[in-house]
């Protein structure tokens, strides 16, 4: 049986309301992101299941990597260790990337989902601390998120490991470039 990922969960955070007007905007934007996501039969990858051996590729772009599905989820997990360092068991779950244009260029919008300790019972609150972003295709995955930054949750975006969080969603990319059949047959360099 395969793991509980932010998908499979997902039905039960669909529920989920608030009078507050910006976690209610919050829990809009990931209600909208899922449906994208699921519409277009988007792929999961497990950042687990990926050797920690695979070069860095982050001097790259992500046409350059091949990435070129239409959505995709990217599962980190508490194995991935990255966490908030400001919000206790908080850490980050996945990514969704879901491929949208932004002023003529192509690119993907970027939505960071978090999770708190075992998973249970999330809140509208905890549901709802998501960051998103914009990557442009053409930049270097390191680049990328540079154009717009990181909007969305206060508790990510004023996170001391802000930086390590908008690192992890390009060393996601490139780990992932490695799990895509057609990206995975380009000839980018491998390290051991």
């Amino acid at each position: 049986m395969r793991a509980q990922y932010h998908p499979d969960r997902y039905p039960a955070v669909a529920q989920l309301v608030s009078g507050d007007p910006s976690v209610s905007g919050r829990l809009n934007v990931l209600r909208d992101v899922t449906d994208r996501w699921a519409r277009a039969e988007g792929a999961i990858y497990d950042l687990n299941e990926i050797s920690d051996s695979i070069s860095d590729l982050t001097e790259y772009t992500i046409a350059e990597l091949g990435i070129d599905d239409e959505a995709f989820y990217v599962h980190a997990g508490r194995e991935a260790d990255v966490g908030l360092g400001s919000v206790g068991e908080t850490f980050v779950e996945g990514i969704y990337f879901i491929k949208q244009s932004y002023r003529g260029l192509t690119g993907y919008f970027v939505t960071i989902i978090t999770a708190v300790g075992d998973l249970s019972e999330p809140t509208s609150e905890t549901a709802a601390r998501i960051a998103c972003g914009w990557i442009n295709s053409e930049q270097t995955v390191e680049d990328g998120l540079i154009h717009l930054g990181l909007w969305g949750d206060p508790v990510i975006i004023a996170d001391p490991k802000r930086f390590d969080i908008e690192c992890f969603v390009g060393q996601a990319l490139t780990k992932v470039s490695r799990m895509i059949p057609k990206a995975a047959t380009l000839a980018l360099p491998t390290l051991n």
